[in-house]
């Protein structure tokens, strides 16, 4: 069978073969037949938005971080944080820019019109989230702070009105991802159909590289969403058992992290790139590494708070700028990955 490969989260898509005669029995047929000219332009768009929706999501992300209510109290106690988050914001409406540009400058077919106009959405009511909250920024800058209650009550009514719209974004890129799941199963049906091509060099290494990257945002995500738990336990904690308990939990969630971080940059520097795919594959591997790292140094800093109650602060800012580099070298070579397919010669 050929099998479709999208995204699961933010992850790339590729086109995989592999032949199974079970494959043809058992799929479902589609009500349309698609032609294969549709066919090859449904891939093509695919392979060329699916980088941009990762890129955009990670952006939407960031942008939830710095909505966050973490932000909006810190903010109240330094003008410094204030001046950062609010630089970040501006970036961050430039990339939701960006994108959209990217993500409209190559026509949807007939079958990925609904996966177009849900990524639309996403990309409208992310920058009308971010525009909010720069300004609440802005108006916190004009007046030197937050000089009354008043002041740091309509600054939280900001940023949860911002925080809303960036989370109805983030659920419409969820609904995209259905849809293109959708778009998967029948493609995978008349892929069947049409038969099995064989792969060129660089369909192999796409094939490859994007199930390890596939793999590595679901592990991304793992560790992300479990951070977030632990930090609620952390800061909920009242005892100093419940405090153990948690630092325990925070350092057995990320000694995994950085056991999964660790296969998936180990199997990716695995992978020998054709000459074009040389600069993306040295990028992605920068990122895999510092997630590498980043978690490597978070385990140390949790085992010393755990076992011998100092903390590192220098240590956890470390491992936080890794995260922060990995990330924006992930987005770049998001970025080089939509032009190389955009220009591929298969």
């Amino acid at each position: 069978m050929k099998r479709l490969l999208l995204m699961t989260g933010a992850s790339l898509i590729v086109l995989a073969a592999c032949t199974t005669p079970e494959t043809v029995s058992t799929a479902t047929p589609t009500a349309t037949r698609i032609p294969l000219q549709e066919l090859e332009q449904t891939f093509d768009y695919m392979a060329y938005t699916a980088p941009i929706a990762m890129d955009h999501l990670t952006t939407i992300e960031l942008a939830l971080e710095t909505a966050s209510i973490e932000s909006s109290v810190s903010i109240a106690e330094s003008f410094e944080a204030a001046a950062t988050n609010l630089k970040n914001l501006l970036q961050f409406q430039e990339d939701i820019e960006a994108h959209r540009l990217r993500f409209m400058s190559m026509p949807a077919p007939q079958r990925a019109r609904h996966f177009k106009g849900l990524m639309q959405e996403s990309f409208s009511t992310a920058d009308r989230g971010v525009g909010v909250l720069i300004g609440g920024y802005v108006k916190y800058a004009e007046d030197s702070g937050f000089p009354t209650r008043e002041d740091f009550e309509s600054f939280a009514e900001t940023r949860g009105g911002a925080q809303s719209l960036l989370v109805r974004a983030l659920r419409k890129i969820g609904e995209a991802i259905e849809e293109s799941t959708s778009i998967s199963d029948d493609l995978h049906v008349e892929l069947d159909r049409a038969g099995v091509p064989r792969l060129s060099g660089e369909q192999g290494y796409l094939v490859t590289v994007n199930t390890v990257v596939d793999r590595f945002y679901d592990h991304r995500k793992d560790y992300n969403n479990g951070l977030e738990q632990i930090g609620e336990r952390v800061r909920l904690a009242n005892t100093e058992g419940e405090h153990r308990r948690a630092l325990e939990q925070a350092l057995a969630h990320l000694d995994g992290a950085h056991r999964w971080f660790r296969e998936d940059r180990d199997d990716f520097a695995s992978i020998e790139p054709p000459a074009r795919f040389q600069e993306f594959h040295l990028l992605m591997n920068a990122a895999l590494h510092d997630y590498v790292g980043a978690t490597a140094a978070f385990v140390t800093y949790y085992s010393e708070n755990l076992n011998r109650g100092t903390q590192d602060l220098q240590l956890a800012d470390k491992a936080s700028e890794l995260i922060r580099t990995a990330n924006g070298s992930l987005q770049r070579a998001g970025y080089m990955y939509a032009e190389l397919l955009a220009h591929r010669d298969d």
